[in-house]
């Protein structure tokens, strides 16, 4: 899960979109999902590990990551995609878009 967007203005001060996000996630309790693991999720946290040394399934706040410097809903899409290969190391096979419009 990616929550995508920079400052949106100089004027609304140090916060950027997709950290306010995952604030209200946060705030929200993950809305009943924060201990739900996905064990077939390709997003794995670098350096979790199980015993045997493989990659551990990592529940939703884990898994989830922001973008912070995207300024438009184009940006927002694309450095999404861009912010999953830098932390996954591949590009998605599937991507859903949330939108207001």
């Amino acid at each position: 899960l990616i929550f995508p967007g920079g400052q949106p203005r100089p004027a609304a001060g140090p916060r950027d979109e997709g950290s306010s996000y995952y604030r209200v996630a946060e705030h929200y309790g993950w809305w009943g999902h924060s201990t739900t693991i996905n064990p077939v999720s390709s997003l794995r946290h670098r350096g979790a590990a199980t015993a045997a040394g493989k990659d551990a399934p990592l529940n939703v706040p884990q898994r989830t990551v922001t973008e912070d410097f995207a300024a438009d809903s184009f940006q927002n899409f694309l450095f999404s995609l861009c912010r999953f290969r830098e932390v996954v190391g591949h590009y998605p096979a599937r991507v859903t878009v949330v939108s207001f419009t």
